[in-house]
């Protein structure tokens, strides 16, 4: 992975960021309930992407890369059109598909039947999508791997910026539309479907954006083709290759997906009052889930790049110095992660009165009891984003299906055997992520044969995370009543990291060469070298 793709990975989870602020902004006008039949809509085009166009810019990239590599320019450009015309044909097949079952997969899969219009709404996006994934691979198969970070980001602002506007639109609408037939829902599924929308707008406006940005450098191109050998791939042949090559990504994104997918099936079947079990999966969908994402991508942005340079490390054949700075990786995850579940756990009140006012009892029961599967998530994804670049996929997808396996059984345990209700999802959750971060992390120190520092890596980060949860327990009751939940949350959050970084340097818990790796890490080596702690 060079420089450049290394850029691209962090524009790329900055877009992730935006899209999950969308979902807690658009909560706020759809309902918890709208947000639940938004879930069912979004989740089964998600499968059906994956399954057809998942991991397809990366592997269409390489496969180009090889290619013009070797002088094979005519026989690039055969493999862009095969792909393309390939992904425009499954991805017309798929959304046929998806539109004629919209009502089978809302009403008997899924048990949302305001999720039919959705999905049908949403149909134009599959296919859209497909394509955009295509133009990515044209620009990431010359080596320029702007276009895609710009792509992606581009693709999530407007996902905002229309999703707030055509929500309101839409949602009065529908407030009209349920007075008058006396459906309270109907206004939340309307509000819902100017969200889709705006998924299908934005997706257009993309494939726009990248047909310029090919238009604009397709001049220099043209030379090559006329130029490169004589084309060998046939459409079969591209097709298989591409096929073949995708196969362990998209298989690694379906069991990502799988367990919120199979969450909604277990979890719909099982609610006894489907309008309240529409709220508590809102709640968990649009509040939980969101919000422990973002905090799982802040804490995987201060070591993507340890994971690259230990991967660099080794193929310069150092594996001392490798194991050195994938160690240093691992401390970081574990720092940041725990800060932030402890945070998460204990301001839990603050966080769920400012998201979901009238919810927020359920909120805070979500949080508090799914904060621990921040650090395990974190991990689980330091360590299989190293095994993926060491070319140990079949690794990964093992220890998923794994995981996959013990949360579905876990979550049925917990559903119908304990009558956990919506907390069956997020207990079963912390089972499946602490599993394959366990088997993740014995094949990864196996690989590389690291030694084990307990004291150095958790257990002294895990106690300054326990001091650091009970100051913020103190200051935000001190100051919650007078400043109000957002201030209480900026002032707790600003003070604990500082009082969470002081113990740690108090302690000596890392090196300077872990803290050149992370964001903001010279700020902290000047302040500690000034107080002779490091």
């Amino acid at each position: 992975m060079n420089s450049h793709e290394i850029k691209r990975r962090k524009i790329q989870g900055a877009a992730h960021i935006i899209s999950l602020v969308t979902i807690l902004l658009i909560g706020r006008k759809t309902g918890d309930n709208g947000v639940a039949y938004i879930a069912a809509a979004v989740l089964a085009v998600a499968f059906l992407w994956s399954l057809y166009s998942g991991y397809t810019a990366d592997v269409l990239g390489k496969l180009l890369r090889v290619r013009i590599a070797k002088g094979q320019y005519r026989s690039a450009a055969k493999m862009r059109r095969n792909i393309m015309i390939f992904q425009l044909a499954a991805g017309l097949a798929g959304t046929a598909v998806l539109f004629l079952g919209a009502g089978f997969i809302a009403r008997k899969l899924f048990h949302v039947q305001y999720s039919a219009y959705l999905i049908m709404l949403l149909c134009p996006a599959l296919v859209l999508r497909g394509i955009s994934a295509v133009l990515m691979g044209f620009c990431q198969g010359e080596s320029s791997e702007l276009p895609t970070a710009a792509a992606c980001v581009i693709r999530q602002v407007l996902i905002l910026v229309f999703s707030l506007i055509f929500c309101r639109s839409l949602g009065s609408y529908g407030e009209k539309v349920g007075r008058l037939l006396v459906q309270a829902d109907f206004a939340s599924m309307h509000t819902a479907a100017g969200f889709c929308i705006a998924v299908d707008v934005s997706e257009i406006l993309v494939i726009l954006f990248l047909l310029v940005v090919r238009r604009i450098g397709r001049s220099s191109g043209r030379k090559e083709q006329l130029e490169g050998l004589r084309a060998t791939d046939s459409f079969p042949g591209a097709v298989q290759s591409f096929t073949v090559n995708r196969a362990p990504g998209f298989a690694i994104q379906l069991l990502l997906l799988l367990p919120v997918i199979s969450g909604l099936l277990f979890f719909g079947k099982s609610a006894a009052d489907w309008e309240k079990g529409m709220l508590e999966y809102g709640a968990y969908f649009g509040k939980y889930l969101a919000v422990v994402l973002l905090m799982i991508l802040l804490a995987a942005g201060a070591f993507i790049q340890i994971c690259s340079r230990t991967v660099i490390t080794l193929r310069k054949g150092e594996p001392r110095l490798a194991r050195v700075v994938f160690q240093s990786g691992v401390h970081i995850a574990v720092i940041h992660s725990l800060f932030l579940a402890a945070f998460l756990a204990v301001m839990a009140d603050q966080a769920a009165e400012l998201l979901d006012p009238e919810n927020s009892a359920l909120v805070v029961k979500l949080f508090h009891g799914g904060a621990l599967m921040i650090p395990f998530a974190v991990l689980a994804f330091y360590f299989a984003r190293f095994l993926m670049l060491t070319g140990k996929n079949l690794l990964v997808l093992g220890a998923l299906v794994i995981s996959d396996l013990l949360y579905v059984l876990s979550m049925t345990l917990f559903l119908n055997v304990w009558k956990a209700g919506i907390l069956a999802l997020i207990y079963a959750g912390i089972m499946g992520s602490a599993v394959c971060c366990v088997l993740l992390g014995i094949i990864t120190y196996k690989q590389l044969r690291v030694g084990d520092l307990w004291l150095q890596i958790f257990i002294i980060p895990a106690g300054a995370a326990c001091i650091t949860g009970v100051l913020c327990m103190l200051l935000s009751r001190l100051i919650s009543p007078h400043l109000g939940n957002a201030v209480t949350l900026i002032v707790c959050g600003a003070l604990s990291a500082v009082v969470y970084w002081g113990l740690l340097l108090l302690a000596r818990n890392f090196s300077e060469q872990e803290l050149e790796n992370i964001p903001g890490g010279k700020w902290i080596i000047s302040f500690g070298q000034m107080l002779h702690l490091l």
